[in-house]
């Protein structure tokens, strides 16, 4: 594997479960504590969870009912590109102060980051276009909701050392964290729900065998 594809599997690491939800959590928690207003918070935790839910069902209904898209290549939303859609714009408009950053940048570079992690599911063979792209529009529309709501700004974080503890966390989590075992239970759920010993797979997809 060469360099710039280690670094691709790096990066889209920045879309798992076990090293978002973490950040995800102390968002929630700070907004939580720091705002008179919780409309908007319990309006992104609903969301996200919505938007979670409805990538487990996409998931679990092409693996279990082989219910797909031959031509659109698709097999479920992406996982990765979701939470990083929901996740990021929001976490940075907390961490960035207002007056040094205009919180449309701050957003702006939320979203850039997730288009990051979206287009490195793709580039790694994890997710076909169609995935990536539908699984980052869920996201989006969560996170836009509940900053769409939030019309003051969250007072900022203010401990410029839990800007190095992200970079620090985004930075080794990615290296040392055992892999997400979201994948495997996925399946699991699939097989029981459906009764079935054989889950469908791309490959059936290809083989034009499901409906789509």
């Amino acid at each position: 594997m060469t360099f710039v594809m280690l670094l691709w599997h790096w990066f889209t690491r920045f879309g798992e479960s076990g090293i978002v939800i973490p950040m995800a959590l102390s968002t929630a928690l700070w907004w939580w504590w720091a705002t008179p207003s919780r409309r908007p918070l319990l309006a992104w935790l609903a969301l996200l969870g919505s938007a979670a839910f409805l990538t487990l069902v996409t998931k679990v209904a092409f693996m279990g009912w082989g219910l797909g898209s031959v031509s659109l290549d698709f097999t479920g939303l992406s996982g990765h590109a979701m939470l990083a859609a929901a996740i990021y714009p929001v976490l940075l408009r907390t961490l960035c102060s207002p007056v040094a950053v205009p919180p449309r940048w701050a957003i702006g570079a939320g979203y850039a980051l997730a288009a990051l992690v979206s287009l490195s599911r793709v580039i790694i063979g994890a997710h076909s276009g169609s995935e990536v792209v539908l699984g980052f529009a869920v996201g989006a529309a969560a996170s836009a909701t509940a900053l769409a709501l939030e019309t003051r700004q969250p007072p900022p974080i203010p401990r410029h050392w839990l800007w190095l503890g992200l970079a620090a966390w985004l930075t080794l989590m990615p290296v040392v964290a055992a892999p997400s075992g979201t994948h495997g239970m996925v399946q699991r759920l699939a097989k029981k729900l459906s009764d079935r010993d054989q889950l469908y797979t791309r490959a059936d997809l290809h083989r034009a065998r499901l409906p789509g």
